[in-house]
């Protein structure tokens, strides 16, 4: 049983009186919404709990739960809803890869992404210098404007 609102203490003799008050009932506030044809909250509504559950209404094992502990004192967090149906288990997961997101071009990476340059890290430029691993002796290919050859094995 969840409790919202001190009432008075008129009736200190019923069912909900608790501790020398009164509280109303958050179980009647939703029965009284449920049975209205039209419920409207005028003013904001609070619960002061650190968790706020939601509950099927035939199968009480299904649930929702709000949980604002790990919010630091004296800190608001807002949560806004879009304007449109949303499906909370199509959201990107930190244990997905990249594909779930839409396209993104080497430009785009480039911007996001930290210490582009480095061992077995990414390398953007339009001319990179290549210093390890040593590439090898190529089988084939024209090398221009090249340093450093051995004499033996030129041929033109």
């Amino acid at each position: 049983m969840v409790f919202i609102k001190k009432v008075s203490n008129a009736d200190a003799g019923d069912a909900d009186h608790v501790g020398g008050n009164d509280w109303d009932k958050l179980d009647d506030f939703f029965a009284d919404v449920a049975n209205a044809a039209t419920a409207k909250i005028d003013s904001t509504f609070e619960v002061t709990a650190s968790k706020f559950k939601i509950r099927d209404a035939t199968d009480e094992t299904k649930e929702i739960v709000n949980n604002v502990s790990a919010i630091t004192t004296g800190t608001t967090r807002t949560i806004t809803y879009p304007d449109a149906n949303v499906n909370l288990t199509s959201l990107a997961k930190t244990t997905d890869n990249l594909s779930v997101f839409a396209a993104t071009t080497s430009a785009q990476l480039a911007g996001i992404i930290s210490n582009e340059t480095g061992s077995g890290l990414l390398v953007f430029n339009t001319s990179p210098t290549l210093v390890t691993p040593l590439l090898g002796t190529p089988t084939s290919g024209v090398l221009t404007n090249c340093t450093g050859l051995p004499i033996t094995g030129i041929t033109s």
